[in-house]
């Protein structure tokens, strides 16, 4: 499948697509295992810093509108 999504089907779009998709859920259904991968980090933070952002992507974090309040 991989083949003629390279070669034999690498100009028709369509044609190219079903064999990748073909492909990838051959080796979805045969593997193993699938892994899966989360990411997780710890965050100290201070109940007095208000306006910080935080983010799935990117930057981790944003302090352009952090401010420390009194309380």
């Amino acid at each position: 499948m991989i083949n003629n999504a390279s070669d034999k089907d690498a100009l028709s779009d369509t044609k190219r697509t079903a064999d990748e998709i073909k492909a990838e859920k051959t080796l979805y259904d045969d593997s193993a295992v699938n892994p899966v991968d989360w990411m997780n980090a710890a965050i100290l933070s201070n109940s007095k810093v208000k306006g910080v952002q935080y983010f799935s992507s990117g930057a981790p974090y944003y302090f352009w509108n952090a401010y420390r309040s009194k309380k």
